[in-house]
């Protein structure tokens, strides 16, 4: 995956951490030693593998451009999942039609509104649900699982987490597909792209 250190990708990593002066630490984007980056709030993550070649850490606080304390910062390489019950494979031109919508989904009056995703087995559509708006994205199911049909939500989400994921991968690393992976409703689901990975934690509807 190509990726160009630019306002784009630094806008990307800005909408990630914290706004939160009292948790300093989730303002960072954290430089592991193993060459990846990772930005956080704790509802979604953005790690990048492969990213630079500085052999150390580092915390960059993204509000003040200083350096932060290495100790403060979470351990988040647990919270990637390294498997997945459920995966569907997207195009990112279809995401890309359908960013404007679910952005729009963010933008109503009612600011606890959520986006249910779920799979149409029969039509092989990635359904996603806010409201009386609803969206149907083809998709390629890459695993051989089967899907319960009694248990037709994949999870819910705040639509504006949703929108960055989907907006980092069309107009800031611009990837041919971003594969969506699932272990549950109540579990984080991934966007994934060979070296990037967007998670995002699902709201607990009941």
């Amino acid at each position: 995956m190509k990726l160009i250190t630019n306002q784009k990708l630094e806008a990307a990593f800005k909408k990630v951490v914290t706004k939160d002066d009292a948790r300093t630490a989730l303002q960072c984007l954290h430089f592991d030693k193993d060459g990846s980056v990772v930005a956080t709030d704790s509802h979604v993550l953005l790690r990048i593998e492969e990213f630079h070649n500085l052999n150390q850490s580092l915390n960059l606080n993204l509000k003040t451009f200083l350096e932060d304390d290495l100790d403060r910062y979470p351990e988040t390489k647990r919270l990637i999942p390294e498997s997945f019950d459920f995966e569907l494979r997207v195009d990112s031109d279809e995401l890309a039609d359908a960013l404007p919508v679910i952005t729009g989904m963010t933008k109503t009056r009612d600011k606890q509104a959520l986006a249910t995703l779920s799979w149409d087995v029969e039509d092989r559509k990635l359904m996603i649900t806010s409201g009386q708006v609803s969206l149907n994205i083809p998709a390629i199911q890459t695993d051989d699982s089967s899907y319960d049909t009694d248990t037709d939500v994949l999870a819910t989400v705040n639509p504006k987490y949703l929108a960055q994921a989907i907006e980092f991968y069309t107009q800031v690393a611009e990837v041919p597909e971003v594969t969506f992976g699932f272990n549950g409703a109540l579990r984080p689901i991934a966007l994934t792209y060979e070296t990037a990975t967007y998670l995002i934690t699902p709201v607990r509807t009941f």
